[in-house]
This record gives C-alpha cells, structure tokens and sequence, in this order.
C-alpha cells in the first residue's frame, strides 16, 4: 500500500520540531547539551521512520559541521566525539531494529520497509521528481492570490536581508546560518516525495519549511521602525485571512448531499467523486444484505472496506503483491481451504501493481487460477475498463466460491 507514509506520525512531526529547536539553539550559543539533544531525538525519529531518521541525521551532521568550521570553534577530539555519537546512534538504532525483527521472515521485513520503486506503485527518476518540486513549489507561492501576495512579502524580507550590514552582535551570521541549515535538511527530508511524485510525502519538509519562513520574515524585518514593524504584522494577518476564506469556500463546495458519506451513525463530507461514493454505497449494501457476518469475506488490496464494514481479515497480507503471492500464494490458497473463505472482494485497484504488471498474469498466477477455478462472480460495479486512478474509475466486484 502506499499509506506507509500518509498517516503522518504526529510524534515524528514534534521530533522534527524538537530537532530543529536545538540545532538552531546550538547554532546560537555553541553549547553541547544541544548536540546531545539532537542525538537523542534523531534515535526516538529513526525508531518512527526509518528513512526520516537518515535523511535527518545526515542533515543534522552536516550543519553541526558546518557551524563549528564557519565559526572556527571545531578541534579534532570534537570531531572524533561528533562521529562517536554517530556511529553511537546508528549502532543502537539497528540493535533496536534487529531486536524486534530478527524473528520475523524476511518478506515481512520487506514489507515493513517499502522504499524500493518495485515495492510502489508510483515512482519517478532524479529530474522527474525535482521537475515535479519545482512545479509544486511553484503554485505554492502562485496559486492564488494570498500566496502571491506572500511571496512578494517574502520576496522583499529576503532582499532586505541580504542587503543588510552585519550587526555587532554577529546575529545575521547565525541566521544565514540556520536558515542555509534549515535549506538542506528541508532538501534531505523531501527525498521521498522526489522519487514518489506523492504529494503526501511534502509534510516531512514542512516543520523545515515553516521555521524557514519565520526565519526569513525576521531577518527581513528586524531593526526596522515599530511602526513598519506593524504594518508588516497588518500584512502577514490580511494574507492569512484571505486564504483561510479561500479554504473555506473549497471547504464548503464539497459539503453537499453529493459528496456526504453516511455509514450508519457516521457521516463525512469527502472530495471523492459522486461516482465514487454510489460504487461505495453499492459495494457496501451488498456486503450487509448478501454477505453473512457469520460468513469469511477476504478483502484484496481495498482495506477501507474492511474498516467501514468493521470485518476482520481471514489473512495476514491485506494486499497481493510479487513478495506476498511468491512467498505466502500457497499458504494463502490453504487458509482460503481451512477457513473456508467463502466471499472475495476484489477493487480495480486489485488488478494492477504498475503499469508493466497485471493481477494473475505477471504474478500471482497460481493465486488468480486458484480463484477461477473455484469462485463465480457475484455481483460488479464501476468502471473495469480504465485504469483506476485516486478517486475516479472506481469499481468492485464479489465472487462468491462455488458449491462443489
């Protein structure tokens, strides 16, 4: 699936924040509780997300490197101590990682770890993914019209403050230091949204992103006139009431019958497609009037419908992909056996993995004949005959096993 990101861990977000509280700390007054800090917190966000963890230690490295060479205040037992505490770091860390996975099979350890592009269903190369950057950040500070509003403010806080003579405290040297730190693990922490094009993947740059601005808009601003100082404020107040309102127009165009998903006491707005929802009535309705709770009912590749319809997998996989057809396709077809598994709900999504790769002809072939050979189709919605896209092109289809 590729949700392996998308529920955003709130606890790496805080970590990212708490990191970059002490690198900026650190930068500001050289103290090494500070660097200690950012070690432990890199430990607790390596343990959240792996790949997070080594995008920001590596950032984090590197700007403590390049504080103490800039400021000229590094020596080689320092430099032997920083290496220490990484090498300390990333020996606990995987003494951590092994602990609990050294049990487990290591297709499931694969799974766990789903960065590969053949573990995905979209990927990018290098330049694709930074021409798509380039495009997003683009309409971030275009797309309407408090953003370019922004941007000509951040524009002028910028310029200003690069043409702004060094103050005697040495205050703009430490904020061109930060914000030049803040820059490159910004760049480090978006590798995932490069090579994924996903857009969910952009909240990891965000924490960076935001104290950038902060950053900025200080720079800019600083030892200018109280009374510019509050026009400044009047400004960056306007800019964002203007755009809370043009979320809360889009907010408000999708709160209609159209697009009000009711699930018993529950009910939702979404930004699906009408068509999506009646596939997803449809789908459901069958499931309460046709499918027994006392009956097995295996889900393929769709587990929303085992949320909503509160039924719990006959299976351990939850999707059918090359490692879990040609690691567990035999034990699977047993459970379905043992169990029985007498209904099979399969999406659109089910029948594709990417675009060189089909359901039961370049893998899971056993698994698909399996099926044939002993489940008839019941029931089908949607469209099957164009690829299924995020919320558009939905379809299902039920398939019932076979009195034998």
């Amino acid at each position: 699936m590729e949700f392996f990101y998308t529920y955003h861990h709130n606890g790496a977000i805080l970590l990212l924040f708490l990191l970059i509280y002490f690198l900026i700390r650190y930068i500001f007054e050289s103290k090494k509780i500070f660097v200690y800090g950012g070690f432990l917190t890199l430990f607790f966000l390596f343990l959240v997300k792996f790949n997070i963890g080594f995008a920001t230690l590596a950032g984090f490295s590197l700007s403590l490197f390049w504080t103490d060479s800039i400021k000229k205040e590094r020596r080689e037992n320092q430099n032997r101590q920083t290496f220490f505490l990484i090498a300390l770091l990333l020996g606990s860390v995987f003494f951590v990682y092994w602990l609990f996975l050294h049990p487990l099979p290591t297709y499931v350890v694969s799974q766990a770890f789903p960065y590969l592009p053949s573990q995905r269903i979209s990927s990018s190369t290098l330049p694709e993914g930074l021409i798509f950057l380039l495009k997003t950040s683009f309409y971030t500070f275009t797309g309407t019209l408090a953003r370019k509003v922004f941007a000509i403010f951040l524009g002028f806080c910028l310029l200003r403050f690069i043409l702004r003579k060094e103050d005697q405290a040495g205050q703009k040297k430490n904020f061109l230091l930060s914000m030049s730190c803040l820059f490159v693990m910004m760049a480090l922490s978006l590798h995932e949204f490069i090579f994924s094009e996903t857009m969910y993947t952009l909240n990891w740059g965000f924490p960076f992103f935001f104290i950038l601005l902060f950053f900025i808009v200080e720079g800019g601003l600083r030892n200018l006139s109280f009374a510019i100082r509050i026009l400044a404020a009047v400004t960056l107040f306007y800019i964002a009431v203007l755009q809370l309102n043009i979320y809360r127009e889009n907010i408000i165009s999708f709160k209609n019958p159209a697009h009000l998903i009711e699930i018993e006491e529950n009910k939702v707005y979404t930004t699906q497609l009408p068509e999506w929802k009646t596939i997803l009535n449809q789908t459901l309705g069958f499931l309460k009037s046709s499918v027994s709770p006392r009956e097995n009912l295996l889900i393929a590749d769709s587990p929303l419908y085992y949320f909503l319809s509160g039924r719990k997998s006959p299976i351990r996989e939850l999707e059918f992909t090359k490692d879990s057809c040609a690691n567990q396709g035999n034990n699977i077809i047993r459970i379905l056996e043992q169990k029985p598994v007498h209904w099979i709900l399969f999406t659109n999504w089910s029948s594709k993995l990417k675009d060189e790769d089909e359901f039961g002809v370049t893998y899971c072939q056993e698994f698909k004949k399996y099926i044939d050979g002993h489940y008839k189709e019941a029931a089908i919605w949607g469209n099957w005959k164009n690829p299924p896209g995020w919320a558009e092109d939905h379809g299902t289809k039920f398939l019932k096993r076979a009195v034998e």
